[in-house]
């Protein structure tokens, strides 16, 4: 969710303006990139103010050992496989489990192989010399 680069200051910012909007206190830019580090010791209320930014069960940040969000972890780290391949699964929600993790690990899994099948060796740009 939140990446463990603190190398993306306006990022950081962005976070940091909205947990202060949330938590009516402030929070700076370097507390939301010790957090995104891992720094560990953060406030509940700041994890808590974080899930609500980027609209997650609080949980998600909070109790990241239960069963529940290691299931959601897995689902987010294919979603962003997805991605990565150029597929476009349009909203897809995963509150309520809705999503099974070995349905969108086959897609995902069809996809690459479709796409190795069809294109076998990758295609050189032409070089040429005048």
């Amino acid at each position: 969710m939140l990446g463990s680069s603190d190398d993306q200051a306006d990022l950081n910012a962005v976070i940091a303006t909205a947990a202060h909007a949330i938590l009516d206190r402030t929070v700076t830019p370097a507390e939301i990139a010790a957090v995104r580090r891992g720094d560990g010791g953060a406030p509940p209320d700041l994890l808590r103010a974080i899930a609500i930014h980027f609209d997650v069960d609080a949980r998600y940040v909070l109790e990241p050992d239960l069963e529940e969000m290691r299931v959601l972890d897995q689902k987010l780290a294919i979603l962003e496989t997805a991605r990565t391949l150029g597929v476009k699964l349009g909203a897809v929600h995963f509150r309520g489990g809705a999503m099974d993790v070995e349905a969108l690990e086959l897609l995902v899994t069809t996809i690459r192989d479709a796409r190795s099948a069809a294109h076998p060796h990758p295609v050189d740009a032409p070089h040429g010399g005048r």
